[in-house]
């Protein structure tokens, strides 16, 4: 999931390369597979994922595996997307030059209603997004965190979720919980 809150926040800063993904798949992004339940149908096609991995892969240094293109391929179908990637960009304050790091954290907590509630609140925004494992320094997380405590940020991410999922909103982070591990001698 990482790698795809990454092109999420990347695709909002680099709106050319945006345009180009959207372009690339216009006409040619799904396709319907009739032997299949009807909510998992609508499926991209392989020249789909094929361009997409040659913009963002090959040309972008992206790390998007198939579902990471698929569901960008099936967000660029949304014709709405586009103005709520901008929306959130500005909200966050994300640029070009933002590193990988905040690029992450920024998508994780645009999916993540749980997380971006946990950075909000949280007395040490650097602590709890390095523990996530996001690369970013106490100055980036707590511009995070001031970031998304102002209502452009929340609504942004309210609108993205609801623009791109029709069911309910999976956690994206990997929660350890003591009583849920044991060893068996």
């Amino acid at each position: 999931m990482v790698n795809l809150w990454k092109a999420v926040s990347f695709l909002s800063v680099n709106p050319n390369v945006f345009q180009e993904c959207r372009d690339a798949v216009k006409g040619t992004g799904i396709q319907i597979v009739n032997k299949t339940p009807p909510c998992y149908r609508p499926q991209p096609t392989k020249d789909a994922i094929d361009k997409l991995n040659n913009i963002l892969n090959v040309q972008n240094g992206l790390r998007l595996g198939l579902y990471e293109l698929s569901e960008i391929n099936r967000w660029l179908q949304q014709d709405s997307l586009e103005s709520n990637l901008t929306a959130y960009k500005n909200a966050m304050g994300l640029t070009a030059g933002s590193n990988n790091g905040v690029l992450e954290a920024a998508g994780a907590v645009l999916y993540d209603p749980e997380f971006l509630t946990d950075v909000e609140n949280s007395g040490t925004p650097g602590e709890l997004l390095r523990q996530n494992g996001f690369t970013v320094s106490d100055d980036e997380a707590r511009t995070i965190q001031t970031q998304i405590r102002t209502a452009p940020a929340k609504n942004a991410a309210q609108q993205f979720v609801s623009l791109l999922w029709s069911g309910s909103v999976c956690l994206g982070r990997l929660k350890m919980y003591g009583a849920y591990s044991h060893t068996n001698y």
